[in-house]
C-alpha cells in the first residue's frame, strides 16, 4: 500500500502549524477568543500528526482561554485521553468508550441481511472477516468467549445470525465493562486480564480477540492464555509488519503514564510460536493481510523506528504495519 499521500498531509500539516505558530507570535491584538481558535486548530493538526505532548498543551491553553467554542468541543475530550488522572487503564474514561459505543446502530440495523448489516455499520468492513472465521465455529447454543470486548461491539454485531445466548465478554478497562452491561443486561461481561483469564483449561470451544495482543507488552502470555482456555478455534486479529523482514517490536504511543505498548509482530515468527503450543495446533488459517494507514499516535511509532520509513525517488513511503485475521484450530 502507498502511504505517499499520507506523508504528503504530514507535510501540509506541518506548514499548517507553522503558519499557525507565527500568526499567534506575531498577533499582539488577538483576543482571547481567537487566540483559542488557533491553540484548538494547532492542536488538532498535532493531533493528525500523533504529536501528543503538544496536543494536549494546545488543547489545554485553548480550552482556558475559550471554554465556550463548542466548535472544538469534540478536539477538548482528547484531553481526557491522557490527562484523567484517576482512570484504571488508558481506555478507562468517556472519550476512549465512546470511540467503541455503537449499540444503538447495530440494534436499527440488525433485521439487514449480513452483507447489507456490515456494509452500513461502523467499522463493518473490519469486523465482517472476524464475524465469519467466529461464525464458522460456532455452533448455536455452544459457550463463545470474546476477550476485549471494549463497548460490545461484537456482541451486537454476532447476535443477529447466530444463537449467541452463552456468550461471554470479557475486558480490562471497567468503563467498557459498564457500557457493554449496560447495553447488554442478561451478557455475561467481566473485567479480566488476557494474560489472566480466570476460565478453566479448554472451556470454550470458540474463543476470539481482536486487537488486544497489541496492547499487551508480554504477549505471549497473553497468546497462552488464550490458547489455554479455547476447546476448538481460537480466532485473532493482530498487527504484523507490512515488511517481513522486520523482526517483532513493541513500541508505544499515547502519553505520560499512559504510553501504551503497541506491538507489530513478525508474522512467521507468530506463526512459529503459535505451532510449538501445546497441544500442537490442528491448523492455521489466515485472512488476508489489511495494510493500515497512518493515523493520530501512530505517527510516534515513525518517530521511534525511523527505519520503518524508507526513501524512494519518487516518494517517501511507510511500511508499519498491516492488520492480519487469524484461526487457530486448536482441535477439529
Amino acid at each position: 500500500m502507498d502511504f505517499t499521500s499520507t506523508f504528503q498531509q504530514q507535510q501540509q500539516w506541518q506548514i499548517q502549524l507553522d503558519e499557525l505558530t507565527q500568526r499567534l507570535q506575531s498577533g499582539t491584538n488577538l483576543t482571547k477568543r481567537e487566540r483559542s481558535k488557533i491553540l484548538a486548530s494547532m492542536g488538532a493538526l498535532c493531533s493528525l500528526m500523533g504529536r501528543t505532548e503538544e496536543m494536549v498543551s494546545f488543547f489545554s491553553e485553548a480550552r482556558e482561554l475559550g471554554p465556550d467554542i463548542s466548535t472544538h468541543q469534540d478536539l477538548y475530550a482528547l484531553i481526557d485521553l491522557y490527562r484523567k488522572e484517576d482512570r484504571v487503564t488508558p481506555w478507562d474514561v468517556d472519550a476512549a468508550v465512546s470511540q467503541y459505543d455503537d449499540v444503538q446502530e447495530l440494534i436499527t440495523k440488525q433485521n439487514l441481511p449480513f452483507e447489507a448489516f456490515f456494509s452500513q455499520i461502523k467499522r463493518g468492513r473490519i469486523r465482517k472477516s472476524i464475524c465469519r472465521m467466529v461464525l464458522a465455529g460456532h455452533k448455536p447454543g455452544q459457550r463463545l468467549l470474546e476477550v476485549g470486548c471494549a463497548a460490545g461491539g461484537y456482541y451486537g454485531s454476532l447476535r443477529p445470525f447466530a444463537d449467541v445466548s452463552r456468550y461471554a465478554a470479557v475486558d480490562i478497562t471497567p468503563a467498557m465493562v459498564k457500557k457493554t452491561k449496560k447495553a447488554f443486561p442478561a451478557l455475561d461481561t467481566l473485567r479480566m486480564d488476557v494474560r489472566e483469564l480466570a476460565f478453566p483449561d479448554d472451556s470454550f470451544p470458540v474463543v476470539f480477540s481482536t486487537d488486544v495482543l497489541m496492547h499487551v507488552e508480554n504477549w505471549r502470555s497473553g497468546l497462552q492464555e488464550l490458547y489455554r482456555v479455547t476447546e476448538k478455534m481460537l480466532v485473532l486479529r493482530i498487527r504484523v509488519h507490512l515488511d517481513q523482514s522486520l523482526p517483532t517490536r513493541a513500541v508505544h504511543i499515547g502519553h505520560g503514564k499512559f504510553r501504551v505498548p503497541y506491538i507489530i509482530n513478525n508474522a512467521q515468527e507468530f506463526d512459529t510460536i503459535i505451532r510449538e503450543f501445546s497441544p500442537a495446533p490442528a491448523d492455521i488459517l489466515k485472512g488476508p493481510p489489511i495494510p493500515e494507514p497512518m493515523y493520530d499516535d501512530l505517527w510516534q511509532i515513525a518517530r521511534e523506528h525511523p527505519d520503518l520509513v524508507h526513501e524512494s525517488q519518487e516518494s517517501r513511503r511507510v511500511s508499519v504495519d498491516c492488520m492480519l485475521d487469524l484461526a487457530i484450530l486448536k482441535r477439529r
